[in-house]
């Protein structure tokens, strides 16, 4: 059975349908230009707004969302959205009941919308668009993807005093790392963009290297961030590269987490064989901020990296070592990016400015002499097995925690002749299956 309005409107000629059709929308778009020209103004004279977009400011949006859901959780919302707890929200237990579920993993917050709050006497709607708006990027030339672009609009009314949003966005990176005391800011890529999430610090106390090493390479970065005014008179680009070589397992991405750590300075991990193209490369480090740690590991498993020189053990006649060019092999399907990109792009005209690139490696030798010249790297570390010194300095802290009660000769005793901290500590958690026996007894 249909409705009399389905059968009306059923029973007009189709040219009525499309002429109502357009003088719908023709009262649309007049209804719109006039609110534009009147209310809308009006509220636009009385206001001011910033959107903050996760791809194109990750901290700040970070910052920004962590500012808004704090005050929201204050209210009674009845529409939540389930989202994964990081490690540092489940141990956190100032957050209401209610709205995070502490053994699930899981934590509820208000759902993407528009939210009225007061502030400092002021009027304020915060918009937190959700992934419902795509955007098409293309990566190596062929390959197209979708990007969701969440972002955080924040209007104040009453007001068009610009300065009250760089207030706001001071507070919440204040509240922001007061609420993650011993976190560290860690960026990661996903194609063209860098992502964010808090990861846990490693202080200095937690790091066995001799102390001189790590005094050094500390000192060196304090420098480095102090010096911006020595670098300008002398045309000199405000960059630094640091090179940390040496055994598998000596503790140089450790040691890089330390640095991040006691300067306070944000993390980019930078994975250059996920990279496709040369554009994606010359973004990611164009959008690093200034005062920040660039990681890459093992830069010698990059083929960009590699030595591009046949360095001949054979003397000639008149002694003399020979070194033959090789022709620079072709960027793989996997990776676009040559040598000359990488070299151009960490410590080029185009190159950014005021990051600290910090590489490691196993084998030094492999690495392409125009990578680790002066210039592109600055210093460089050797990070060899540890010490007796180091060895006994973890046994200490492992003992003082409770988790051995091995005596030390012990300790070293069943550790290689050459040991690192990553065979201390794949002994420190090695359990016997007697011992295993006596706690299910």
């Amino acid at each position: 059975m249909t409705s009399p309005t389905t059968g009306f409107l059923g029973s007009m000629p189709p040219w009525v349908m499309l002429g109502l059709g357009g003088a719908l929308g023709w009262v649309r778009n007049f209804w719109t230009m006039i609110y534009q020209r009147t209310i809308g103004q009006v509220t636009r004279r009385i206001s001011v707004s910033v959107t903050v977009e996760e791809m194109d400011h990750t901290e700040a949006w970070v910052w920004l969302q962590y500012w808004a859901e704090k005050r929201l959780r204050e209210r009674r919302i009845s529409t939540l959205l389930l989202r994964r707890a990081t490690v540092d929200q489940q141990s956190n237990c100032d957050k209401p009941l209610g709205f995070q579920e502490r053994d699930s993993g899981y934590e509820l917050v208000p759902a993407y919308g528009v939210y009225p709050f007061k502030w400092r006497n002021r009027y304020l709607l915060i918009f937190n668009s959700g992934k419902d708006e795509p955007t098409a990027q293309t990566s190596g030339g062929s390959q197209t993807f979708n990007i969701p672009r969440r972002r955080v609009t924040l209007t104040i009314w009453g007001t068009r005093d610009r300065n009250l949003l760089l207030d706001i966005i001071a507070e919440a990176r204040s509240e922001w790392e007061a609420g993650h005391p011993t976190a560290l800011h860690y960026f990661y890529h996903r194609y063209c963009y860098w992502n964010s999430r808090p990861m846990a610090s490693r202080p200095r106390n937690t790091v066995y290297l001799p102390d001189g090493l790590i005094d050094d390479i500390l000192s060196d970065a304090q420098q480095f961030l102090k010096s911006k005014n020595r670098y300008e008179p002398m045309g000199i680009p405000w960059r630094r590269g640091y090179l940390l070589f040496g055994c598998p397992g000596g503790g140089k991405t450790t040691l890089v987490q330390c640095l991040a750590t006691e300067l306070q300075l944000p993390l980019y991990y930078l994975s250059l064989a996920a990279l496709r193209s040369r554009e994606d490369l010359a973004g990611l480090l164009d959008d690093v901020r200034p005062g920040s740690l660039v990681l890459i590991e093992d830069v010698d498993c990059i083929a960009a990296a590699a030595e591009r020189m046949n360095q001949s053990n054979e003397a000639t006649t008149d002694g003399k070592q020979t070194n033959t060019p090789l022709a620079a092999s072709p960027p793989t399907s996997e990776s676009k990016i040559t040598p000359s990109d990488l070299l151009n792009y960490i410590d080029g005209i185009i190159a950014s400015q005021g990051r600290i690139l910090v590489m490691t490696t196993n084998w030094p030798e492999k690495l392409d002499r125009a990578l680790t010249r002066a210039g592109r790297v600055d210093r460089k570390w050797e990070i060899t097995y540890a010490r007796k010194e180091e060895l006994l300095a973890f046994h200490r802290a492992a003992t003082a925690i409770g988790m051995t009660n091995m005596p030390k000769e012990d300790f070293l005793e069943l550790l290689p002749d050459k040991a690192t901290i990553a065979d201390a500590q794949a002994l420190l958690f090695r359990i016997e299956p007697a011992e295993v026996a006596c706690e299910t007894a």
